[in-house]
């Protein structure tokens, strides 16, 4: 039996770094902790009992040698807001958790018979905690590449582990309780003392918690009636979803796929972009030219619709509410959603009493194309049941025009990720496994071992790139058989690193004072600096003798 490694749950908090907190972390122990049958919802009372949660976090995050017992048999109860789940991700400040780094740091003190799969130990984590599956996918994403898990033989001591970890961050402070709040590393107070520790302390000391949950030492049934949601949606936003992840990794054909069996009328496709405003995505008056009688041509103004009112009149129309129809935006993040949208933006509410007022020109557009009395116009704007609004956003652009948390909170979120095995999450084919590049005509590498290597080992683990800074599968487009040109190569993916990745970043990719400019003429000198690039990063150059240098190795050998 052995113990996750050292260096693997290091590397995980090192990852969890700035992506949790001291509050996550306690709320996600009193789930784990709690005397819960079946999966948690809001609006419910729990319990959970004290001597048992003091225990959990002494053992999990108190390094030191001042070991407690505790032998108080009552219970803490806690109660989650309707809300919670948009509560808790702007707590976390907006950011998802990678679940595969918080089931290694959890799970560090558990023992193993063989080195555990990453899904065994995301899937493990997810029974403890007991939560909807909804909230999963909005709060945490799995990403199977962050880390490499191993185990450690012998078992090595709480002691060894303090030592290692301060050692690794360069601490010399006397305290010996794990943090996770920004550049806290170490804290003195003990996390089995809940009303003073780290993590639950947090839970109840602030006023701004309670929007998010009621943690007291009472029963809050007995004081509080209970309210008793039947069939609590978690989200009411099913109708508008983005698609996220880094680059390349196959958002646009995700959306491709969702929309090819669509008929065309019943779909609207457009990217957004730095220059795109109001009138770009709903329409406005523009200058047409007019035939008149005499056959002349006058210019009138007339209200132009784009793609947010064709798609908003067609839907209405179209008797069926079953035929869907889809407004689809590429790079969301690229434009400026709050001038962009307006207060259209409200309702993505999809509330069916909340409307908003047209602008004077659409008002008159709609009723030539709907009629006075429609109920998608009659007391003002609403969106029809049947209109789907989905988008991507490409996480490595999204400092262009920053989200607020209004307009992300109308949303639900499904994290794209980057795939390294043949075969993707949902058992389907990766394709872009068996990509390769071809340096000449005797040699290439393969692309899945590239973005493997430079993501996992040089990208992903540095705290001022992370995940966004990734390349995806999908990054580079091959040719029919799947061969990327070394001047594609050079062109994209290097220019990608040099200029948008590592420039100002101190890295092992490329050599020092390397310019990207020094990769041309690209056979010559280009294909001479990647050889080297590639060996620095531990990417191995397949070779592919051609017919005659076979015949004349055969000749050599006979």
């Amino acid at each position: 039996m052995s113990k996750l490694s050292l260096e693997t749950v290091l590397q995980s908090y090192k990852n969890l770094d700035g992506h949790i907190n001291n509050q996550i972390i306690g709320l996600l122990s009193v789930f784990i902790n709690s005397d819960v049958s079946g999966i948690i919802q809001p609006n419910q009372t729990y319990r959970v009992p004290i001597n048992i949660l003091a225990s959990y976090l002494q053992e999990q995050f108190y390094l030191g040698e001042k070991i407690k017992e505790y032998p108080n048999l009552d219970y803490w109860y806690f109660r989650l807001s309707q809300n919670w789940v948009d509560k808790l991700f702007e707590l976390n400040n907006e950011k998802q958790i990678n679940l595969l780094d918080l089931a290694v740091f959890l799970f560090k003190n558990e023992n193993f018979e063989s080195t555990p799969d990453g899904k065994e130990l995301v899937l493990k984590l997810k029974n403890s905690l007991r939560l909807p599956q909804k909230v999963f996918d909005e709060l945490f994403y799995y990403n199977p590449g962050s880390l490499v898990i191993d185990v450690n033989t012998p078992e090595y001591s709480a002691k060894t582990f303090l030592k290692v970890y301060k050692q690794h961050f360069g601490l010399s402070t006397d305290a010996a309780t794990i943090s996770f709040d920004s550049n806290s590393f170490l804290v003195k107070s003990h996390p089995g003392e809940l009303s003073r520790g780290p993590f639950i302390q947090p839970l109840y000391s602030a006023m701004s918690i309670q929007e998010l949950l009621l943690l007291t030492k009472f029963d809050l049934d007995q004081y509080y009636p209970k309210i008793d949601i039947q069939n609590f949606n978690l989200s009411k936003n099913m109708n508008n979803k983005i698609f996220y992840g880094a680059p390349g990794t196959g958002k646009s054909y995700k959306l491709e796929q969702i929309l090819k069996s669509v008929p065309q009328e019943q779909k609207e496709r457009i990217t957004f972009h730095p220059d795109f405003d109001y009138a770009s995505f709903v329409g406005g008056y523009k200058p047409v030219s007019v035939k008149k009688e005499d056959e002349s041509f006058d210019i009138q103004y007339k209200f132009v619709p784009q793609a947010f009112a064709n798609i908003y009149v067609r839907a209405w129309k179209d008797a069926n509410p079953e035929n869907k129809y889809y407004l689809a935006i590429e790079e969301i993040n690229r434009g400026n959603c709050a001038e962009i949208f307006g207060d259209i933006f409200q309702l993505l509410d999809r509330d069916a009493n909340y409307t908003v007022t047209p602008s004077e020109e659409f008002q008159k557009h709609l009723e030539e194309e709907l009629g006075a009395g429609h109920e998608g116009l009659k007391d003002g704007l609403k969106l029809p049941k049947n209109l789907y609004i989905y988008a991507t956003m490409n996480t490595s652009d999204q400092s262009l025009f920053p989200m607020d948390s209004a307009f992300k909170r109308r949303w639900d979120w499904e994290y794209i990720p980057i795939c390294y095995g043949e075969t993707t999450e949902e058992d389907k084919p990766n394709p872009s496994f068996s990509y390769s590049v071809q340096l000449d005509d005797n040699r290439s590498f393969s692309w899945n071992d590239f973005i493997s290597k430079i993501n996992t080992e040089h990208i992903q683990n540095q705290p001022t790139l992370g995940m966004d800074k990734c390349i995806g599968n999908y990054f580079i487009k091959p040719n029919a058989d799947g061969v990327i040109t070394l001047e594609a190569f050079v062109n994209k993916v290097l220019f990608y690193l040099w200029n948008d990745v590592f420039k100002d970043e101190k890295n092992d990719v490329f050599a020092e004072n390397e310019a990207y400019e020094s990769y041309f003429p690209i056979k010559s000198n280009g294909l001479n600096k990647l050889i080297a690039l590639l060996k620095r990063i531990d990417v191995e150059i397949e070779e592919h003798p051609q017919n005659g240098q076979e015949e004349q190795q055969d000749e050599v050998i006979n």
